[in-house]
């Protein structure tokens, strides 16, 4: 996104996040992903996702993995973003 200067949960290639997430080989039973560009500081953009329905659902869901990361783009703006995870349960030999 901090490349491309956009903010959207769709890629600059077209992928969804679930494509995204199955090319690193992480079996899912559940994933979110917030985004965000803007805020310096993480407490502001957690201030901004508590505030939103959707993105609070997210982050108090019920997920067991995270992945968050910050870049800035070539103008300094800031960019987010965070996955969350519940894995699919391991199964027994």
């Amino acid at each position: 996104m901090a490349r491309h200067e956009t903010l959207s949960h769709e890629s600059h290639d077209g992928s969804t996040l679930s494509q995204r997430v199955e090319r690193q080989q992480y079996p899912y039973r559940g994933i979110a992903e917030n985004i965000a560009r803007g805020p310096t500081e993480t407490s502001k953009v957690l201030h901004i996702w508590m505030k939103s329905e959707p993105h609070r659902k997210n982050l108090l869901g019920d997920f067991s993995d995270v992945g968050v990361a910050r870049v800035d783009s070539s103008k300094s703006i800031p960019y987010w973003a965070v996955v969350f995870g519940k894995p699919k349960a391991q199964s027994s030999p």
